[in-house]
C-alpha cells in the first residue's frame, strides 16, 4: 500500500463511480497502476481510477484522459480550496482544465483540444473515430444496436481496435448512439490498457464528448445508461465543455 491516504469514490451523472487518492505530489506515480488495480479488485463497481495531486493535477491510473473524472477532481479541489471556479491539468490532455462548481452541478472546460475527427471502416461498419489525445473513441452509426450482452460488445470492441491498430492507446472506448429527439443516448464500453479494465460504463465524458464532435453538433444533452444527462457543448472551434451532476456515494 503507498501510504495511508484515503479512498475517495465519487459519482458522476447519477453513475460513473470514480475512485481518487488524494496525494500532496507525484512522487507515488509510478506505481498508480498497482494502486488502482489493487482498489478495483476490492469493489468492481469503481469504473476508473485516478490519483489528485496536490491541488492542481490529476493522473489516472492509466495515464488517460477521463472526462468525468475531470469534474470529480474540480468536485474535490473545489473543496479543498474553497474555490468555485479554477484550473487544474489532467492526464491525457496538453491543455488546462477549467471548472466552475455550483452546488454538486459540476461544468469543466477544455479550451484548445487538439482532437481528431476521421471516417473509419470495420466489419463492413463505417464509424467515426474520433481521437482525444489520452483516450480515443470509436463512434458508431446509430444504425448499429446496442445489445446489454457483454460477449457482444466487448468482441465488437476488439475487432475494431485490431483491426485500426489502436492497442497501444492508452484507453480506446466504443460508444453505441441512439437518437432520442431532440437528445441523444450514448451506450459506451471503456477499455484502459495500462490497468487492463473494461466497462460497460454507467455514464462516459469523454464519450459524450466524442459524440458531439462525431455528430458535428455545437451542442446536445445526451443520455448515459445511468439515465442522467451530460451537456456537452463545443464552441470556438476547440472548446469542449461537460456538465452534470457530481455525488458522493
Amino acid at each position: 500500500m503507498i501510504g495511508e491516504q484515503q479512498l475517495q469514490v465519487v459519482l458522476a451523472a447519477g453513475g460513473n463511480p470514480t475512485g481518487v487518492i488524494c496525494y500532496p505530489d507525484d512522487r507515488h506515480r509510478g506505481r498508480y497502476g498497482e494502486e488502482a488495480k489493487r482498489h478495483m479488485a476490492a469493489d468492481p463497481t469503481i469504473e476508473q481510477f485516478g490519483f489528485l495531486e496536490g491541488t492542481t493535477h490529476l493522473q489516472m491510473s492509466g495515464g488517460e484522459f477521463c472526462g468525468n473524472a475531470a469534474r470529480v477532481a474540480a468536485l474535490l479541489i473545489s473543496e479543498q480550496t474553497g474555490r468555485n471556479e479554477g484550473t487544474f491539468t489532467i492526464s491525457g490532455y496538453d491543455g488546462t482544465v477549467r471548472y466552475v462548481v455550483n452546488g454538486n452541478l459540476v461544468r469543466g472546460e477544455f479550451p484548445r483540444y487538439r482532437y481528431q475527427r476521421r471516417p473509419v471502416k470495420f466489419q463492413q461498419i463505417e464509424a467515426t473515430l474520433v481521437d482525444l489525445g489520452g483516450i480515443v473513441h470509436v463512434v458508431l452509426p446509430p444504425t448499429v444496436p446496442f445489445r446489454n450482452d457483454k460477449a457482444y460488445y466487448q468482441h465488437l470492441h476488439g475487432q475494431a481496435v485490431q483491426a485500426l491498430a489502436l492497442q497501444d492507446r492508452a484507453a480506446v472506448g466504443m460508444i453505441w448512439v441512439e437518437f432520442r429527439d431532440p437528445a441523444v443516448a450514448i451506450h459506451p464500453v471503456v477499455w484502459v490498457r495500462e490497468i487492463d479494465s473494461f466497462f460497460y460504463e454507467s455514464s462516459c465524458g469523454s464519450g459524450t464528448l466524442a459524440t458531439i464532435i462525431a455528430l458535428d453538433r455545437p451542442s446536445l444533452k445526451i443520455y448515459q445508461p445511468s439515465g442522467q444527462a451530460i451537456s456537452a457543448e463545443r464552441y470556438n472551434s476547440d472548446t469542449l465543455a461537460i456538465t452534470s451532476t457530481i455525488t458522493r456515494r
